[in-house]
């Protein structure tokens, strides 16, 4: 399942079997490692973490938010082949790593960073 932040537009994969609460355990586990590997420190990870302890997963009618998981889509299925061992994380990784449009040309890891108050 392709997760994607409203407001920093930061990508997840996650398995989705299992039902929703499994998918939600799921994604908290996915963000705890994909934050420091963004870079982001050990607090401002855990303050997150401890602010999603409220949190809905929605569809949405965001334009960007639709474009960029149009976008993170179109470059996975095109990289797959080129990345047979890659895992969901690295795929997080990878496509966090990309600038986009709707953030002005800047990367999702560098806004995650100033949305979370962590010194670039």
């Amino acid at each position: 399942m392709l997760c994607v932040s409203e407001k920093s537009l930061l990508p997840l994969l996650v398995p989705a079997r299992g039902g929703l609460a499994i998918v939600v355990d799921r994604l908290r586990a996915a963000l705890a490692e994909i934050l420091p590997a963004l870079g982001i420190g050990a607090e401002a990870v855990e303050a997150e973490l401890s602010a999603m302890d409220e949190f809905r997963l929605l569809t949405t009618a965001s334009r960007a938010v639709l474009g960029s998981m149009n976008d993170f889509v179109t470059s996975f299925e095109h990289m797959v082949p080129y990345r047979p061992g890659w895992s969901l994380r690295d795929w997080s990784i990878h496509l966090s790593e990309t600038p986009r449009g709707p953030l002005q040309m800047r990367f999702f890891a560098e806004v995650a960073k100033e949305l979370l108050s962590v010194p670039m």
